[in-house]
């Protein structure tokens, strides 16, 4: 009897045992998964007749596939840390498309000839096909970086409603008609049929309904839907819904570069709703010139800022925003012979010539250690020292770097990142590598910077 309850009790051990085995692979491997998944990143850009190097060092086997239909076919030359000798050179076809295999476990390198986009499949342990990358060879942008501070003149595209609130009717009675009805983050488009685009808009259709239920056209994550709200009289003429709304947004920023097209880029980051924090939907918006009065300087818990004045007049117009996304404001430099003008009136001189246009750093070419950012403080554009501590395997992240100011003159002037230095571009090798994002609310001597080819990225879009 008693070896019989021993077996039992070492097959419910043993059965314990293989299921604890069975979840603890199963939790590897999908640890393995998504590390591999967040490091790998959705597209990589080569430069054309450059070699590239790549270090991923994870268990993941690639597949570089090359189109047969190229009429000019690229040769790809890999060599691995495993076998430094190796080459592979693809010069030839056939009527499939040749493949590269790659091992991703180890460093290895690239080069391409001409410019094109490939896919590269990648598999986990060489079995699993977990992601699809695209492969873009380009020729090596060129921006010229600004690190100017400019005036950010946002419109909505409808108008915002960032919450609901209790208002009192004209009989002393305490409602909120839009509770549960409408969310923080929708955006109203038209009311009863009649389009709005502000505020003003807004407040006559309401008033116009004297009291009639109105029917609220909005987007909520992005599908239109219709919702009717009963508005409630406040006094003689006027109705309210009890909706808190915003259509517009302004501010201080940073211009980060210029194409050679007179395209921009600046910010970084979105502009996203003060309140509800979230990317405000652009219907236009236009860059000004600003004129910085004083500098708040950054302290630990307490961000700095630039106090300026923004010029909100046609004649100070720098440019026109077409684009708000996570990684910046974008858009067209329409009056560059005047932006030439309010630059050498600020002893800049001919910074936007073409001559000041700089190579553009991909991700794979970025290190820890010294690097620079360029911004204007004291009328004058200059560069200060900092040191790149952290690369974020996440490429997409607009946190892509993580340094910390070195540069005393800098330090004295501001005490690190303060709020409108965001777009700030960042130079490291002699390249235009990422811009200033974010800083660290404990310590404004450190900072984020967002990759500039997901800047470049996003413009392109």
């Amino acid at each position: 009897m008693k070896q019989n309850q021993n077996t039992g009790i070492t097959k419910r051990y043993l059965l314990l045992y293989l299921i604890c085995l069975f979840f603890s692979v199963l939790i590897f491997f999908f640890s393995i998964y998504y590390y591999s998944t967040y490091s790998i990143p959705d597209s990589i850009y080569l430069v054309s007749g450059e070699e590239q190097s790549f270090d991923f060092h994870l268990p993941v086997s690639a597949e570089i596939t090359l189109e047969s239909s190229v009429t000019n076919p690229p040769k790809e030359i890999i060599r691995t840390a495993s076998n430094p000798s190796k080459t592979m050179t693809m010069v030839s076809y056939s009527d499939s498309p040749k493949k590269i295999q790659v091992n991703l476990h180890h460093p290895f390198s690239v080069i391409s000839n001409t410019t094109g986009s490939y896919s590269m499949s990648c598999k986990l342990l060489g079995i699993f096909k977990f992601k699809e990358v695209q492969v873009h060879a380009v020729s090596r942008p060129k921006i010229i970086p600004c690190g100017i501070p400019v005036g950010i003149y946002l419109e909505t595209n409808g108008v915002l409603i960032i919450g609901t609130g209790e208002i009192t009717s004209i009989n002393g009675q305490i409602c909120e008609p839009a509770l549960n009805l409408v969310k923080s983050g929708d955006y109203i488009q038209k009311i009863n049929g009649n389009p709005v685009s502000d505020k003003q808009d807004v407040m006559e259709e309401i008033n116009r309904s004297h009291g009639q239920t109105v029917l609220l056209g909005i987007i909520r994550d992005s599908e239109y839907i219709e919702i009717p709200i009963s508005p409630v009289k406040t006094d003689r003429t006027s109705y309210k819904l009890g909706i808190w709304v915003r259509d517009n947004a302004q501010g201080i920023g940073t211009l980060t570069y210029l194409s050679v097209n007179n395209e921009f880029g600046a910010l970084g980051h979105g502009i996203t709703d003060i309140d509800t924090g979230i990317l405000m939907k652009l219907r236009e918006g236009t860059l000004y010139e600003t004129k910085i009065l004083s500098i708040e300087r950054g302290i630990s818990g307490e961000p700095g800022e630039l106090m300026g004045v923004i010029q909100y007049k046609d004649r100070f117009q720098l440019g026109n925003i077409m684009s708000n996304s996570y990684a910046g404001i974008f858009g067209i430099i329409n009056q560059t012979s005047h932006l030439q003008d309010y630059l050498k009136k600020n002893r800049w001189e001919d910074a936007l010539s073409l001559n000041h246009a700089v190579e553009t750093g991909f991700y794979q070419e970025i290190h820890t250690g010294t690097a620079f950012l360029q911004c204007e403080l004291d009328g004058e554009i200059k560069q200060y020292s900092i040191e790149i501590t952290d690369i974020s395997k996440d490429k997409s992240s607009y946190k892509g770097i993580e340094f910390h100011v070195t540069d005393p003159r800098l330090l004295e002037l501001t005490g690190g990142i303060i709020q409108g230095m965001s777009g700030s571009p960042i130079l490291q090798d002699g390249k235009v590598i990422a811009a200033v994002t974010h800083v660290f609310v404990d310590d404004p001597s450190k900072g984020y910077g967002i990759f500039i080819e997901n800047m470049l990225e996003q413009m392109e879009r």
